[in-house]
């Protein structure tokens, strides 16, 4: 008797969850119509832009939480392999679901893409023909920082899997992270993801090769392991 466990009604609970995710992209990109629409013709006070500035990170939290399920899910996939105890699996799904969310509590949702390119909009419908306002780039450069500081913290470790990367993958675009293996499965099972280091704002969906192997990293891990090994 196989031990293989039956994914179908997760499969039919993330194609569900899936439609919700598009409703909330609907959501968010109707919000950013409506605020270009009411600065446009002259509605735009502050207390009408505040509103839809609040509507907006609402739907960001969504959108985060929405993106932690499927991450948790498709752990659970990779980690299960089709096999093992369906309690076990359980339990993955709700550890890594647990830990993503708690990442989420310091994120801050005024990075989210959406809400950024609201903003963007705005200021250039109130300011035609100049450049982006120093507060706007201010803003894009300490995310990027933040970005960059989270990855040194986190650099051994897979997004995904949860755990030092035995075969590390660097994306060319962004330069984050994951694990071959967490990668070959995102490419069979979650096709049209996008880098799924938390916070990345790299919009490009992941292709094979969009990865390369980062060899120093491997490296680097590789003597990581055997210093922890000698002081055992």
């Amino acid at each position: 008797m196989s031990n293989r466990v039956d994914f179908t009604p997760v499969n039919a609970s993330v194609e569900y969850l899936k439609k919700v995710k598009n409703y909330v992209d609907t959501g968010m990109e109707t919000v950013i119509d409506v605020s270009q629409d009411l600065v446009e013709d002259g509605y735009g006070n502050n207390q009408n832009v505040d509103e839809l500035k609040d509507v907006m990170l609402q739907y960001a939290n969504m959108d985060n939480k929405l993106d932690a399920v499927f991450a948790a899910v498709d752990v659970t996939r990779i980690q299960g392999s089709g096999k093992g105890e369906c309690k076990d699996l359980i339990k993955i799904f709700d550890e890594k679901l647990e830990e993503l969310l708690e990442r989420n509590k310091g994120t801050d949702l005024k990075q989210h893409e959406k809400f950024t390119e609201m903003e963007e909009k705005i200021w250039e419908i109130e300011h035609p023909g100049e450049n982006p306002s120093q507060q706007l780039i201010s803003t894009r450069v300490i995310a990027d920082d933040d970005l960059i500081l989270t990855q040194q913290e986190v650099s051994t470790k897979c997004p995904y899997l949860g755990r030092d990367m035995t075969h590390p993958m660097k994306n060319k675009i962004c330069g984050h992270h994951i694990d071959k293996e967490a990668l070959d499965a995102l490419l069979r099972v979650r096709k049209g993801s996008k880098c799924p280091f938390g916070g990345c704002g790299n919009t490009e969906l992941i292709q094979q090769d969009t990865y390369h192997e980062d060899k120093e990293l491997k490296k680097f891990i590789d003597r990581k392991k055997r210093a922890a090994g000698k002081r055992k």
